[in-house]
């Protein structure tokens, strides 16, 4: 059965990677540290988790909590608790925890050992190796202080739910409690603490309802109530994301209220506002002077002031709600000086977030994920999108990862069993749901970055129109009926033959270019996809002005061996003008080719090909490279359209005074294009049984170019996008002068477009 991508890796062999701790990390000017091996480094560069075993006998690591829950229903405990002879700032419930006196060598073991624990973790034989043998797992320090110190709203046990129901409660779902061992969270606290250990940031993506407020809530607490002089600092876009009832800053104050009514580590309240909490205490001669602790938590707000995290030189500094926060970059670039020393990181900053919310601002949140090195960040390899090993990005916890009840008693994800239940669900919301809400369903329970921030760039091209069609053009089997291949030259003249037909013969054969953007690792050389053979009517002629290509070309050669993917692609185009020769209403995608051969001529030449494949004549961006030039040496000028931006506006222009090609340029003539090329896309052109429009974007399967649009940004390098473009000039031009196609007969467009059921006359 077909999967995601992370799974695939949760069952890759790893053998092949190297550990993190024999890199050197020039962050410490030293190797990374990791002593567990929990980390390797991918081809890619970035770092992988080493997910090559299973949990085992976690309830090693819980027995604490499990003998808090277990005396607190002891009535003979209760009672004698409630007769000890205490005072009043005492708290009693502690000895659930450690049932012996304060004072006595059993108390103070116990504290001074889970003292220890909170900080440094703790080790016990709960790691199951593929080969059978059970050794040492360490688990961090918040990790153990979140089992045992912290309580969440969770779902029932079987014996908790067995209780619930013995007293008729049925509707009961979510209780309060300790939390429950999940492989998912192994990983997250093992991250957090590489982070820390190796002067790293953070993003973190998530699917909703991953208990993420919880967990950095655990982590705060344990922070501000360990460590004297603390500071912690969350930020999001408005200060009811953190302070609102289940919020990050909410649960830092329940937990750390469980610390002073239910432990030995009670520290005492300056302040207990949720936006200036302070730990300690002060006495009647000491006037304002803090004593004790002298820890904090500030919650801020970054809505109208991205430098209000800054100035607090705070241990740790979290983005909360990230995919709401539309300035986090700004927010970002001002706030990590707070965390340096010199050229070091005395702190630590996280971006947590989940994407598919609706009217949610995730642009930058996004930028942030797929560019982790722009701000520090740990890079992880892209481990969750389709083919995209090749990349770094962001921490991401998908769906299956954690799925109740799909996992084992020592919260092992069964991830497979999980993925089933999610793609029916998945599939049953996208019959019955409108495409806007389905896309946030999905977004919400996402499987893999790009389905979280689907539409994450908010640019002029973003639709729940362009989404949808993403994903039919992706995963649809009926959108696979194009042909990859080459034009080549024969005997009997120029004939498109495919990939797959030029195996073994003397041309060598290049994969369609399907990456965005590329990765300079691949074949760059790119070759044709043809959705469409050109129509011919029944006189086998291709009709004169049915079709039009554009072009945009790069700047010079350059060997492949060079290329990197900050590098352009050239791109060609080919379009069906409308029409009433071919039966359709035109506008249709019908070839398109991105590559980068090594020298431009060549791309030249196939730019040719297509011409005269489709006959018709082709627009070339000419402020770089040397098409024009070419086409004169091969006295094929003829084939170029003449600057249609001149007649575009003054139609009265003397197109014999013009050059062949358009400069576009970067100004406003680029961005005049560009808000047409939106304008053509999307132009209603008839109507489904629904009642919903089909747009000019229907008509265009090239997944590459719908990536871009999706991806679109004015400062960024598009070059599918630079190319179409050109297709809105060519089609105003056209309109000005009249220009229709030509052909001998008319016949259906069943016979013509039945794709390749017919006598190719090439």
């Amino acid at each position: 059965m077909e999967t995601i991508p992370f799974i695939d890796y949760v069952n890759e062999d790893k053998s092949q990677y190297r550990f993190a701790n024999t890199e050197f990390n020039k962050s410490i000017n030293e190797s990374y540290i990791d002593a567990d091996e929990d980390f390797l480094i991918g081809n890619s560069g970035g770092f992988l988790m080493n997910i090559d075993f299973k949990f085992i006998n976690v309830h090693l690591f819980t027995e604490v909590a499990e003998a808090y829950s277990r005396n607190i229903l002891n009535p003979k405990l209760t009672s004698w608790i409630i007769g000890l002879p205490e005072t009043k700032t005492e708290n009693r419930n502690k000895y659930y925890y450690c049932p012996y006196l304060k004072g006595t060598i059993e108390y103070d073991r116990f504290w001074s050992r889970e003292t220890i624990r909170r900080r440094n973790g703790m080790t016990a034989k709960c790691k199951l190796l593929k080969t059978g043998e059970i050794v040492d797992l360490h688990i961090t320090g918040d990790h153990y202080n979140y089992l045992n110190y912290s309580r969440i709203q969770r779902t029932p046990t079987k014996p908790e739910r067995k209780y619930l129901h013995s007293i008729s409660d049925y509707k009961t779902e979510l209780i309060g409690g300790f939390p429950r061992f999940w492989d998912g969270d192994y990983w997250n606290f093992k991250t957090d603490l590489f982070i820390a250990r190796n002067k790293f940031h953070l993003t973190k993506a998530k699917a909703r309802g991953k208990g993420y407020s919880n967990k950095r809530g655990s982590q705060s607490s344990n922070t501000v109530n360990l460590v004297r002089g603390a500071v912690i600092v969350l930020a999001a876009d408005i200060i009811d994301y953190l302070t609102d009832k289940d919020a990050t800053g909410y649960m830092v104050k329940r937990n750390l209220d469980w610390f002073e009514d239910n432990t030995h580590w009670k520290r005492g309240y300056v302040s207990e506002n949720l936006e200036n909490l302070h730990l300690g205490y002060k006495t009647r001669k000491g006037g304002n002077k803090i004593y004790g602790y002298d820890s904090k938590m500030f919650c801020v707000s970054l809505h109208n002031n991205e430098s209000a995290a800054i100035g607090k030189r705070a241990l740790e500094i979290d983005f909360e709600e990230s995919g709401k926060l539309k300035n986090l970059r700004k927010a970002l670039n001002v706030t990590m000086s707070s965390t340096e020393v010199g050229a070091g990181n005395v702190g630590t900053i996280r971006a947590y977030g989940t994407a598919g919310t609706k009217n949610a601002n995730w642009a930058d949140f996004a930028y942030c994920f797929y560019n982790p090195n722009a701000y520090q960040m740990m890079p992880f390899e892209n481990v969750w999108d389709n083919n995209s090993r090749h990349a770094a990005c962001g921490f991401f916890h998908p769906q299956v990862w954690n799925m109740e009840p799909f996992m084992d008693k020592d919260g092992n994800s069964l991830l497979m069993d999980a993925y089933e239940y999610d793609l029916i669900n998945k599939e049953n919301a996208a019959k019955n749901m409108t495409i806007s809400d389905y896309l946030i369903y999905v977004g919400q329970r996402a499987n893999s970055p790009e389905e979280a921030f689907k539409n994450a760039t908010e640019n002029i091209f973003s639709s729940p129109e362009l989404d949808a069609h993403v994903n039919n053009v992706r995963y649809n089997p009926e959108y696979k009926y194009y042909r990859d291949g080459m034009l080549v030259d024969t005997d009997k003249g120029l004939v498109f033959k495919t990939n797959k037909e030029m195996l073994g013969s003397s041309s060598k054969v290049h994969p369609f270019i399907e990456k965005v953007p590329f990765d300079s690792n691949d074949d760059v050389y790119g070759c044709i996809r043809e959705y469409y053979p050109p129509f011919r009517d029944r006189d086998g002629i291709i009709p004169k002005n049915l079709y039009y290509a554009v072009y945009d070309t790069v700047g010079k050669d350059k060997d492949a061996d060079t290329i990197i993917n900050k590098n352009s692609l050239n791109s060609i185009n080919v379009m069906m003008f409308p029409n009433n020769i071919s039966n359709s209403t035109g506008d249709i995608l019908v070839a398109s080719y991105a590559g980068r051969p090594p020298k431009m001529e060549q791309c030249d030449r196939i730019f040719l090909k297509l011409l005269n494949r489709y006959n018709c004549k082709g627009l070339p961006e000419v402020d770089r490279g040397e098409t024009v030039h070419n086409f004169t040496r091969w006295r094929s000028l003829p084939k170029l359209y003449k600057d249609p931006t001149k007649v575009i506006n003054d139609p009265k222009t003397d197109e014999s005074n013009l050059g062949y090609g358009v400069n576009m340029g970067g100004g406003d003539k680029a961005s005049q294009a560009t808000e047409y090329l939106a304008e053509l896309l999307y132009t209603p052109l008839s109507k489904r049984d629904d009642g919903s429009d089909v747009l000019v974007l229907h008509h265009i399967k090239d997944l590459p170019f719908l990536l871009e649009l999706q991806n679109f940004t004015k400062d960024g390098n598009f070059d599918r996008i630079s190319s179409m473009r050109l297709a809105p000039l060519l089609r105003k031009y056209a309109d000005i002068k009249k220009i229709k196609p030509k052909g001998t007969n008319k016949r259906s467009i069943y016979d013509i477009i039945g794709l390749y059921g017919y006598k190719d006359k090439n």
